[in-house]
C-alpha cells in the first residue's frame, strides 16, 4: 500500500536513497552521495513523502512545491523516486508515480542524461524534456522535465468544439508559419509539400494545426510535417490530426492492401514519446540526417538533433 511518511521510516528511506543513487549513478563519485546523506535525513520531515509498503518499505517518492520564474507555485517538483533493488520490476515506481499524478496537474523533475533507465521511464510516463542544464554540484548534464495532465483527451475533443479538417490543394505556403515549426528550412519543405496531401484543422476561422502526408509506396504513407499553433498545444490537436489521417485511409487499408504509416523525427525526448503514445513503434534510424541536410543546428526540447528516428504503425 501507499501511505504518508512517518518519523520511524527515516532510517529505512535513507538506506534506500543511498543505495539507489550509488547503483544508478556510477558516473558520479560515491563521496558525493555519502556527503549528502545527512542533508537528506534532515529534509525528509520538510518534504511531502509517500512510501510503498508491502510487509516492509520497498520504495518512496518525495515532493516539494515548484516555483516558476515569477515566484508562483505552479506544480510539484519530484525530489526523488527510489525503489529498493530487490523490489524493482514490480511496477512499484510506476504505482508511486501514478499516485502523485492523481493529485497534481503538473509535475517537474530533473534526471541525469547518463541515467538512461530513469530517463526512459519518465518518457514512457508522459514527461517531456523542457531544457538541458548542468548540475553545478557534479558537472553532469541533466534534463529538466515536465508532466502535464491532458486537459482535453482526444475522445472528448469534438463534444465541446466544432472542429473541421480541410484538404488544401492550392497555395499551401499560406500556412508556412505552421509548416516551419515542424521543418525549419524551406528548401526541405519544397522536397515534399506539393506532392503531399495537406490537411489543416480549423475551429471556426481559427487555424489550429496542419499535417502533410506523402505516399512513399502503394502501401506506405509518411507523415512529413505535423504542427500545432503554439497557443493551441497540449489540447490533443496533434493526436486528432494523426487519428484523422488514420480514418482517412482506413477504407483503402481494409479493402485494397494494409497500409503502413511512417513518421520521421529527431531523437528527442520532446517528440518521440508523443508518437509512441499515438501507437507508433520505432522502426529504423537514418544516421546524421539533420547534420547533413540542414544548414544550421536543429534543436528540439533542448536536444541537438543528429539522427532521424523513424517510427511506424499500421492503419487498420
Amino acid at each position: 500500500m501507499i501511505r504518508g511518511y512517518m518519523n520511524k521510516d527515516r532510517d529505512r528511506l535513507c538506506d534506500i536513497w543511498l543505495k539507489s543513487n550509488l547503483e544508478a549513478h556510477s558516473f558520479i563519485p560515491e563521496k558525493y552521495w555519502r556527503d549528502n546523506l545527512g542533508f537528506v535525513r534532515k529534509s525528509l520531515n520538510d518534504a511531502e513523502v509517500y512510501v510503498y509498503e508491502d510487509g516492509k518499505i520497498c520504495g518512496f517518492i518525495g515532493l516539494s512545491d515548484f516555483q516558476d520564474e515569477s515566484g508562483e507555485i505552479s506544480g510539484k517538483y519530484i525530489e526523488g523516486l527510489f525503489v529498493e533493488a530487490a523490489e524493482r520490476n514490480k511496477s512499484i515506481g510506476k504505482k508511486l508515480l501514478d499516485f502523485v499524478k492523481q493529485n497534481n496537474e503538473r509535475l517537474f523533475l530533473s534526471v541525469y542524461e547518463k541515467n538512461k533507465g530513469a530517463l526512459s521511464f519518465y518518457l514512457r510516463e508522459g514527461f517531456r524534456a523542457m531544457k538541458e542544464n548542468e548540475d553545478v554540484n557534479t558537472g553532469e548534464k541533466e534534463l529538466f522535465m515536465e508532466f502535464v495532465k491532458d486537459p482535453c483527451p482526444p475522445s472528448k475533443l469534438t463534444s465541446d468544439e466544432a472542429l473541421r479538417v480541410e484538404k488544401i490543394e492550392r497555395d499551401k505556403k499560406r500556412f508556412l508559419h505552421l509548416l516551419l515549426m515542424a521543418d525549419e528550412e524551406e528548401h526541405m519543405l519544397d522536397k515534399y509539400l506539393e506532392r503531399g496531401d495537406m490537411y489543416v484543422l480549423f475551429s471556426g476561422s481559427k487555424t489550429l494545426g496542419e499535417i502533410v502526408v506523402t505516399r512513399e509506396a502503394p502501401d506506405v504513407l509518411e507523415i512529413k510535417n505535423l504542427a500545432v499553433a503554439p497557443d493551441e498545444r497540449g489540447k490533443g490537436y496533434g493526436r486528432y490530426l494523426i487519428d484523422f489521417v488514420g480514418a482517412r485511409y482506413e477504407a483503402e487499408s481494409r479493402e485494397k492492401h494494409p497500409i503502413k504509416l511512417l513518421v520521421g523525427t529527431g531523437d528527442s525526448p520532446a517528440t518521440l514519446p508523443f508518437y509512441e503514445k499515438c501507437g507508433f513503434l520505432r522502426s529504423h534510424v537514418i544516421k546524421d540526417f539533420f547534420t547533413e541536410n540542414y544548414s544550421k543546428p536543429i534543436y528540439d526540447g533542448g536536444v541537438l538533433l543528429k539522427d532521424m528516428v523513424y517510427l511506424k504503425k499500421n492503419i487498420l
